[in-house]
């Protein structure tokens, strides 16, 4: 359930029939007065997890507009490449905030950079989801032969869950600052815009 005063942001995949739509919720950290009388940082951590396919588009809009309104109008941000863009439009015109995020191999790249650091650091906190879990254990790259990296789950995988997870760790926090698990702010070095 919500918690009053929390903030939420809502990353969502979108899919329809072979692929999935995910959608994950997670409660922004805020500082918040430990039982010892110390103020800490509390850690984002997932809150909410759907995972569905096989539904008409109307009905996964209700779905992310319910998911929305439920974790008090939680930011969307959304995949809006392609067939997500037709449907952040329409969330958007029924009054929801909606962040858009278009893949392109580098802002693909800055996306998964961003997750992948937050887990690494132990800047986000998410509970044991099988899914999740598996496709953040199957989630790779490879070299192009341009000499890029590609971002993706293997051929036999998805990588739904993980889109989802990086799409709403995205606005967490401006470029300038992170959060550390003592609580302190502190400059950033690596630039995600």
């Amino acid at each position: 359930m919500p918690q009053e005063g929390a903030t939420y942001v809502l990353g969502v995949d979108l899919g329809r029939l072979i692929d999935f739509t995910v959608l994950v919720v997670i409660k922004r950290g805020e500082r918040v007065l430990g039982r010892d009388g110390r103020w800490f940082t509390e850690k984002p951590r997932v809150v909410h997890f759907e995972r569905f396919n096989r539904i008409d588009w109307n009905l996964q809009k209700e779905r992310i507009k319910a998911c929305s309104q439920k974790y008090k109008d939680a930011i969307i941000s959304i995949d809006s490449t392609g067939v997500g863009d037709p449907v952040s439009e329409e969330l958007r015109f029924s009054a929801l905030a909606v962040e858009d995020y278009k893949y392109t191999r580098e802002s693909k790249r800055k996306l998964i950079d961003k997750l992948s650091m937050f887990i690494e650091q132990k800047l986000i906190t998410y509970p044991n989801i099988p899914e999740l879990l598996d496709e953040l254990e199957s989630f790779s790259f490879e070299k192009t032969d341009a000499g890029s990296l590609k971002y993706m789950a293997p051929s036999n995988k998805h990588d739904d869950c993980v889109n989802a997870l990086a799409l709403a760790v995205w606005p967490l926090f401006d470029e300038s600052s992170i959060a550390t698990p003592e609580g302190v702010w502190l400059p950033q070095e690596v630039k995600f815009n």
